[in-house]
Order: C-alpha cells, then structure tokens, then sequence
C-alpha cells in the first residue's frame, strides 16, 4: 500500500531506497508511477517475480543503479528470475550498477548469460547466491567490456572458473570473492604507464 501510495505523489522521484518488506505488487507500482527513478535499491522483497521486473524495465528507462535483496527462503518468488534481469538489462539501458541478492537458484547460468549479453554498460556488478556451475561465470567472463567491479558472495563458482573471469575481463580493476564472513579473493588490478 506504501508504494502505491509513493508511485501515486511522488512522480518526480529520482532515487529510491527501502529497506523493508515490499511485494512485487508494491514495485510494480512504484515502477508504474515514478518514471524518473535513476536509483533503486529494495531489501527484502518478497513474492518477486520476473513479471515485477518486466515492469521495472519498461517504465524505468533512466535507472543508472538498480539493487534488490530477496533472501528470505520462506518467501515465495518466481524463480529463476533470469527473463527478469534480461528485461532489466534490455530495457534499462542506462544502467552501470547492477546488485542482486537472493536465495540460491534464484538466478541462474542462463540469468548470467543474459548479464554476459546484454550488460553492455554495466561498471558494477554485485551477486551474492548466484549462478549453478562454473560454465556460468565463464559464460559471464566474455560480455561486460566496461565492467571495473565484481563482488560476489556464496556464488558456486571454483577458484579455476574466477581466476579465467580476470584474466577474460580486461576492463575488471577490482573483484572480491566472499564465502560466508571469509574472504576468499581480493584483487586490485592496477594501470601502469610506461
């Protein structure tokens, strides 16, 4: 009811952060009234489904910096969310930050296949229970020509599969890889001129 609230009055808005519960009936209507949003960040989403983000890509076209959070297992989605995220990336076109949080399964190498596709702007990418194998991430390695920061947490991906994602990802500066509270990777890529 809040985000039909918000969508209704607040037509200019340009950035938007929430860090309680939202269904994707409350970011469906966000998405409906508030076309200027250029950042959103929503925690918590429960009941998300790729039809909530279709909605985000087609009304939000100037969204730059998009992040969600579902984590919460006993919450329903509509999972995979990969036709989402490839709606988000094909519609959004202005999008450099991409942050996406869910419980396992909820994006899968297909999902990271589209990122690979169409993530043409993306500088930003953060993915925390993402992806289902090693081809994933491998797949992902070859898109994404401006992409300078990866950090993921609790991705299935082996030490083999990351280490060809940096050597793939020329543009990449910095990347972290977390596996619960434990740091697994950290590396900064510095420019030298000669």
């Amino acid at each position: 009811m809040g985000m039909q609230v918000i969508g209704l009055f607040c037509k200019k808005l340009r950035k938007f952060t929430h860090v309680g519960r939202v269904t994707h009936m409350g970011l469906i209507a966000l998405a409906r009234g508030c076309n200027n949003l250029d950042f959103l960040k929503v925690s918590r989403l429960k009941n998300i489904s790729n039809e909530a983000m279709e909605y985000v890509a087609t009304h939000l076209k100037n969204l730059r910096d998009f992040r969600i959070s579902s984590v919460e297992k006993y919450w329903k989605t509509d999972i995979p969310l990969d036709n989402g995220i490839r709606a988000i990336l094909t519609g959004c076109n202005k999008l450099e930050r991409l942050d996406i949080i869910l419980s396992h399964g909820g994006l899968t190498d297909v999902g990271l296949g589209h990122i690979r596709k169409y993530g043409h702007n993306l500088k930003y990418l953060s993915l925390e229970c993402i992806g289902e194998s090693d081809a994933g991430l491998v797949e992902l390695s070859k898109g994404c020509p401006k992409l300078r920061t990866l950090r993921m947490k609790d991705c299935p991906f082996s030490e083999q599969a990351v280490t060809t994602f940096v050597f793939n990802m020329h543009s990449l500066r910095y990347i972290l890889v977390k596996s619960g509270y434990r740091t697994v990777l950290a590396l900064t890529r510095l420019d030298f001129e000669l």
